[in-house]
């Protein structure tokens, strides 16, 4: 839906079996190349660019392009934000076609990954006390 919420529980379950979630949990992405693109065209306008890396989705990696945005937010503070159109067959995931009440339903196969980080410079930790004489 619009909101971000799930259609049904059961498709979610249909779709996590598909992609192997219990042995493969985790979708990552590991950047292998990032070239600025555009830069910041304001002070609160992202630094835009092009990366290149490894996207590994149900344990099948593949190598992708897609465009990342990296906004200061101040305060030591940046977010990043991507995504990118895949095909669920690129990574070997049939695309679910599970029987419901009026029939068979079938999905597409294109799917978008979106994801947004947030960044923060940690405080230094606090020097150890110094020991009694």
């Amino acid at each position: 839906t619009d909101d971000g919420k799930a259609y049904s529980d059961s498709m979610d379950d249909i779709m996590y079996d598909k992609m192997k979630a219990s042995a493969y949990p985790r979708i990552t992405y590991h950047l292998t190349e990032l070239v600025l693109k555009e830069p910041a065209k304001s002070k609160e306008a992202p630094y835009v660019f092009d990366s290149k890396g490894e996207l590994a989705v149900s344990g099948v990696t593949n190598t992708i392009s897609m465009p990342v945005n990296i906004t200061p937010l101040g305060s030591k503070k940046l977010k990043i934000t991507g995504s990118v159109a895949v095909k669920m067959t690129d990574f070997k995931i049939e695309p679910p076609a599970p029987k419901i009440a009026l029939g068979a339903l079938k999905t597409g196969d294109d799917v978008k990954l979106i994801f947004e980080w947030n960044l923060q410079e940690r405080a230094p930790a606090p020097a150890a006390a110094a020991s009694a004489k």
